[in-house]
């Protein structure tokens, strides 16, 4: 019954109702053997899906089983910051590749006026 409860609970978490139920259950059976929690693996479910790499893309239960462990550190350690800013966003492939070229422009010029 833990389970199913807990698939339910992702399930409203989700809105929908997961794809792969059997390998989902299965996984959430796994990490509750662990000795975790329903309620960690769906904080763990819910702090993975925050961060901006899952947020458009399907977190499956196999894959937060993968990484339960090291949250579960972190959160042992008092969740350190992880970012410079927790409103600083990751920056955009543009926004890389932008200030590397910056970054080669200024290097070249830096580069000609030594050899000038």
């Amino acid at each position: 019954p833990e389970v199913t409860t807990g698939m339910k609970a992702l399930e409203g978490i989700r809105g929908y109702v997961s794809g792969n139920y059997p390998a989902e259950a299965k996984a959430f059976k796994a990490m509750l053997r662990q000795d975790y929690s329903s309620a960690e693996i769906l904080e763990c479910y819910q702090h993975l899906k925050a961060d901006h790499f899952w947020e458009n893309k399907a977190l499956s239960l196999m894959t937060v089983k993968g990484q339960i462990g090291e949250w579960r550190a972190w959160v042992q350690k008092g969740r350190p910051e992880t970012r410079a800013s927790p409103n600083q966003r990751p920056k955009s492939l543009q926004e890389r590749r932008t200030e590397m070229e910056r970054l080669a422009y200024a290097e070249s010029g830096a580069r000609e006026a030594r050899n000038a």
